[in-house]
Order: structure tokens, then C-alpha cells, then sequence
């Protein structure tokens, strides 16, 4: 059976929105230039998300395997195609675990299990986006 969720946005000024879904919100901003936002632009929104979810995937299967993990940090950078829609044509992950004594084999087998398996963001995003994923331990 599916789960059904939404969020709502609501116009405050010019371009500027807020979206929630009733228990928390958000203010986004699609400026003409990046320099003149006033909140997250919906790509950085998207990314955020996939960052979130591979966060929290990463988070949940290295918890499982009992590795030593102290602090996880997943980040996402995009390339936005100039030609209309600007959508993000490429997508690049980075995953950083702090703690000595990390099985690196066990964080890369939880990226990949996170692609494959677990993080919903990634797989709508992957058959329409290149997206590559890598990951550093530091002690």
C-alpha cells in the first residue's frame, strides 16, 4: 500500500515562496541571480533532499554493521544545463565519516546499497541525472 504525503507552497513576495507541509517549512527563492536570493532555490532544495536521504541511508546501514561512526556528512553539488529547463544535468555525492577504525569496505558497501536499494531520492533522480558518489574517512 502507498504512502501518500504533500507539501504546499505558497507565494510570500516576487519569487519568493515558503513550502511545508503543515509541521515545517522552508523559504525558497528563484531569483533572476543567485547573489539575490533570499532562501534556497528549488535545485539547491533537490539537492538538498538527496543529500538528506543519502545522509540518513548511510546513517541507518553503517548503525546496523556496528561501525564506529561518530559523524556523517553528505554533500551534493550540481550542473545546471544553460538552455531551458535548467535542470541539473550532473549530480556529484560526497560522503564524509569521521572516526578511526571505519571499515571502508562497509561505508562503500552502504553507498552502494543506499543507491541501489534504500534512498527513493536517488533512484527518481539516477535514470534522468549522472550522478556519481564518492566518500572520504576522516579520523
Amino acid at each position: 500500500m502507498a504512502t501518500e504525503f504533500s507539501v504546499r507552497a505558497v507565494r510570500q513576495e516576487g519569487m519568493r515562496l515558503i513550502t511545508g507541509n503543515g509541521r515545517y517549512s522552508i523559504g525558497t527563492h528563484y531569483p533572476r541571480g543567485v547573489e539575490q536570493a533570499t532562501g534556497l532555490t528549488p535545485l539547491e532544495v533537490l539537492l538538498s533532499s538527496l543529500a538528506v536521504c543519502l545522509g540518513g541511508s548511510m546513517v541507518g546501514l553503517l548503525s546496523r554493521t556496528q561501525q564506529p561512526v561518530t559523524r556523517i556528512e553528505a554533500s551534493a553539488s550540481g550542473e545546471r544545463r544553460d538552455e531551458h529547463p535548467t535542470c541539473c544535468s550532473r549530480i556529484h555525492l560526497e560522503v564524509l565519516v569521521r572516526r578511526a577504525g571505519v571499515d571502508p569496505a562497509a561505508v562503500d558497501h552502504a553507498l552502494q546499497l543506499s543507491e541501489k536499494a534504500i534512498c527513493p531520492v536517488w533512484a527518481m533522480l539516477k535514470d534522468g541525472t549522472q550522478i556519481s558518489a564518492s566518500f572520504r574517512i576522516v579520523e
